[in-house]
């Protein structure tokens, strides 16, 4: 799943694009709950090494990838791993 927290306009959607070339199976994309100046890659356990290969991917820095807190700060559904995309835009095809 991808969450827009940049204040980019369409940067979710163009972010899930990147993953369906791919071949992952993104859920819809959406809005995080507030703009956020860091993008983070949440994973759920077990999913850590799935995160850190999105990371790579999209050519986030590997300090993004981040576990799940618990609670978590959003609804995430039946997703494993979440990419928030922040205000720092570290996520090229976001921008």
């Amino acid at each position: 799943m991808v969450l827009n927290g940049s204040g980019v306009d369409g940067a979710a959607g163009r972010v899930r694009d990147a993953l369906l070339a791919a071949n992952y199976n993104p859920l819809a994309p959406g809005n995080a709950p507030a703009n956020v100046d860091t993008t983070s890659i949440y994973y759920i356990e077990g999913w850590q090494a799935e995160a850190a290969g999105i990371a790579s991917l999209l050519g986030a820095p590997l300090d993004a990838v981040v576990p799940m807190p618990s609670p978590p700060p959003f609804e995430f559904g039946e997703a494993s791993v979440v990419v928030v995309l922040g205000g720092d835009q570290v996520i090229a095809v976001a921008g």
